[in-house]
């Protein structure tokens, strides 16, 4: 007798789950008068993009070369000897504990930071300066005219004091 109940309820059960499913699926189509729901297809793929922050423009690194004092006038200035090579504007700006410009140190900076950003006031990253008199005061002098079209560094007839 348990047999029989256990399989009673088995089949009832079944039977019901069977119903259900044809009654929910039933009430998924519209019947007469009713109008059917329309689903738009979109192709909108989902995409994960990650979100990289800003960075701030790298300050541009130069390297600046001492050079000796050049002959000639402005606009066709030349020398023969690069004297120290300093690796980036901070190692140089170093320099002005024992050579301190006297047209100021911060004029001096701006002057060397200036051509260090401007493509056109440097050769590869390259700037050369040297250590002379203005107004009759020592100072670091930065000439365009040596520093735009070429690359000393480079030169072959140019002594280096220092490795390259």
């Amino acid at each position: 007798m348990a047999y029989s109940l256990l399989k009673a309820a088995t089949l009832g059960g079944t039977a019901a789950a069977a119903g259900g499913g044809i009654a929910a699926g039933a009430s998924m189509f519209p019947s007469s008068g009713q109008k059917a729901v329309k689903y738009e297809k979109t192709s909108s793929p989902i995409r994960d993009e990650l979100e990289v922050p800003e960075l701030p423009p790298a300050k541009p690194t130069c390297t600046i070369y001492e050079i000796e004092t050049p002959t000639g006038q402005k606009g066709s200035r030349t020398f023969n000897r690069l004297l120290k090579k300093f690796k980036d504007q901070e190692t140089f700006f170093g320099e002005f504990g024992s050579r301190v410009p006297s047209l100021g140190i911060e004029k001096t900076k701006e002057e060397i930071n200036g051509a260090c950003e401007s493509e056109s006031k440097n050769i590869n990253g390259n700037i050369y300066v040297w250590w002379g008199i203005v107004n009759g005061g020592q100072t670091w002098i930065y000439a365009s005219d040596l520093n735009g079209t070429t690359d000393w560094v480079n030169e072959d007839r140019i002594t280096k004091d220092f490795q390259v």
